[in-house]
């Protein structure tokens, strides 16, 4: 394989694999509720969701098309205990997981995500982790092929309104054809070096033996 051969498909791989859409940044406040509309995912009776102190909307990160691959990055602080030092996290929450009003197996002060599709908010499945870093995520289909919006929030119980700080969240989407189209051009160009250097190293061994 000549090296203009090897350079094509470097770039290639590096440009397909570069080639994401529009980077969004976002703000996600410490009181971002995905029950803020009296949503239930926990399987709660209605009135008891009713009656916790939800916060503001959840936040829009866009919307994506089915099998469009996301990477999502996240930082900054939140505080989720009317300023208890105990009640201070990262996007990645706080603590072993527990039953939040999210579910169980979620931290507090959480980054969290849900998946909505039409007019509005109207949360398609389960709430999911996002925390600090989400990469290689692949949205789903839930709605037969409609491209759905994701929404962000933050794990809590019972109460939003006296959360105090903000996650700064980037979201980069990529195509998922373009993310294995990439994937594939990288993983040749690798297959390909490794046997040319393979080749190098035989050829070095016949003439230092002749």
């Amino acid at each position: 394989m000549t090296k203009r051969i090897k350079r094509g498909l470097l770039a290639g791989a590096l440009m397909v694999m570069g080639s994401f859409g529009t980077a969004s940044a976002l703000t996600v406040p410490g009181t971002a509720d995905l029950f803020f509309n009296g949503n239930d995912f926990t399987g709660k009776d209605g009135d008891e969701v009713e009656a916790w102190v939800h916060g503001s909307a959840p936040v829009v990160a866009g919307t994506f098309a089915p099998g469009s691959v996301l990477s999502i990055t996240a930082g900054g602080t939140i505080d989720y205990s009317s300023g208890k030092v105990w009640g201070t996290t990262g996007p990645d929450g706080s603590g072993t997981p527990a039953w939040t009003e999210i579910g169980p197996g979620f931290k507090y002060g959480q980054l969290v995500g849900v998946f909505s599709s039409g007019g509005g908010y109207n949360p398609l499945g389960l709430p999911f982790i996002v925390g600090s870093h989400l990469a290689g995520f692949t949205v789903p289909d839930l709605a037969g092929g409609v491209p759905l919006t994701l929404y962000l929030g933050v794990a809590d119980e019972g109460s939003w309104t006296d959360n105090t700080g903000e996650f700064n969240v980037t979201v980069v989407p990529l195509p998922g054809t373009l993310w294995l189209m990439g994937s594939g051009l990288l993983t040749l160009f690798v297959v390909r070096r490794a046997r040319m250097q393979k080749r190098k190293g035989l050829d070095g061994r016949a003439e230092a033996v002749a």
